[in-house]
């Protein structure tokens, strides 16, 4: 680096560029998966599929991308920007562990893999008002932690975290949670 700083400001630069294209190619996908194959079927196509099961995919989909691209702002949420962390999902098929146990697997939107010996297990889901975790859901994400723990052969603490738009309602089932992050906290 000479005494300008320019290589700092170049690497900088292409950084910003990087982000650019994977941005445009995120918002070309969506444009032809959700907007391009329903031209000409009706001026108002959007508006009016907001309740549409495609509409619904879009916006989780869309609120995932979100997420990923707002991680700095997760961790000031969570209290734990100045902790070392890598960042990934995670996915695993039905196995059998050395005991001959059978466990089902699953998939984790993403994982934050902490270096104070803590991953911070987040489900990103977009709702039009606070998500609602039931019995059935519940058993779901202990069913996930438990398969990722024993796939992963982990000794760290595993904490359930909630990204949503609004927040976890709260009721007998949403115990849980152990944070949570909202959209407001994104921006």
């Amino acid at each position: 680096m000479n005494t300008n700083g320019i290589i700092g400001r170049e690497y900088e630069q292409k950084l910003i560029l990087e982000r650019c294209k994977s941005s445009k190619v995120e918002l070309i996908a969506i444009y032809t998966r959700f907007v391009a194959n329903n031209s000409g079927q009706d001026q108002n196509f959007w508006s009016n599929m907001r309740n549409s099961g495609s509409r619904t995919a879009w916006s989780g989909y869309a609120f995932e991308q979100v997420c990923l691209h707002h991680i700095p702002q997760i961790k000031k949420t969570l209290g734990i920007s100045g902790v070392l962390a890598n960042v990934y999902s995670w996915s695993c098929r039905p196995f059998v562990d050395s005991t001959g146990a059978e466990w089902r697997g699953g998939q984790i939107d993403m994982l934050i893999d902490r270096a104070d010996d803590t991953i911070n297990i987040c489900e990103m889901k977009y709702a039009k008002d606070e998500f609602v975790i039931d019995a059935s859901y519940e058993q779901r994400l202990r069913d996930r932690m438990s398969s990722f723990s024993v796939a992963n052969k982990t000794k760290k603490a595993l904490l359930h975290t909630f990204i949503t738009t609004y927040g976890v309602k709260q009721n007998m089932y949403s115990g849980l949670v152990n944070s949570e992050v909202t959209m407001n906290d994104l921006f």
